[in-house]
């Protein structure tokens, strides 16, 4: 979104099904008028929400709320992997993956066409751009920051795991013949097509020599770690 303030965050969600649905949700800081911006969004996208809903939250309430705890306790909102205690959240299983919008440009018309028809199918994305954007595609280890958005790809495993292994990976892959190969670390794939690239980018060199330097026996090693 032009001129989007920095203390902004939102994110799509694009839901699959016979129609794929989408929602956006986002906060801004205290000292931001939040009218503003959302009118601000309506202008740029020629879309009203058919369902809005706008709150004015603490830090922990917001928190509580993005997290799916808004009736709950602070103690209830910790999970409960063995059903004792106060916490209530439970796990998910689900399969994941990601893909990186390079620019505002890319096709929607051709990634809603990966939706139609898959339920239990998200495509979230997260955007990215402002500070983020600011610091150089070599400073850390991330190199997307040029990137307007990253899209988490997300299934619920629900009775047919095999459904949503085939699902996140088409997707992946039709979401890469759409955006480009590259991908976020940390919603790392076991499938993901030359990882290493896809994660790390140009910095890839480095991030080897660095693994050489600190880590040459390979203690840290993993299916996908950065390896000398």
């Amino acid at each position: 979104m032009t001129g989007a303030p920095d203390e902004l965050w939102t994110t799509l969600h694009a839901i699959g099904g016979a129609i794929p649905q989408c929602r956006i949700v986002g906060c801004v800081a205290q000292g931001v008028n939040s009218q503003d911006v959302i009118e601000s969004l309506r202008s740029e996208i020629g879309v009203r929400a058919a369902d809005p809903f706008i709150a004015e939250m603490t830090f922990l309430d917001a928190m509580k709320f993005m997290g799916g705890c808004t009736t709950l306790t602070v103690a209830q909102c910790h999970p409960s992997w063995t059903g004792t205690g106060s916490g209530q959240l439970k796990r998910e299983a689900f399969v994941a993956s990601s893909r990186m919008v390079p620019h505002p440009d890319v096709d929607t018309a051709r990634i809603e066409t990966l939706l139609a028809g898959k339920p239990g199918l998200t495509f979230i994305f997260d955007s990215l751009g402002g500070v983020v954007r600011r610091i150089s595609s070599d400073a850390t280890a991330f190199p997307h920051r040029q990137a307007v958005a990253c899209i988490q790809i997300y299934h619920g495993v629900g009775t047919d795991p095999v459904v949503a292994h085939e699902r996140v990976s088409q997707a992946r892959d039709g979401l890469g013949d759409i955006c480009g190969p590259a991908a976020y670390v940390n919603y790392i794939d076991p499938g993901m097509p030359d990882w290493a690239t896809a994660y790390y980018g140009d910095n890839l060199p480095r991030l080897r020599g660095i693994a050489a330097t600190y880590d040459p026996k390979g203690v840290f090693r993993f299916a996908q770690a950065v390896q000398p």
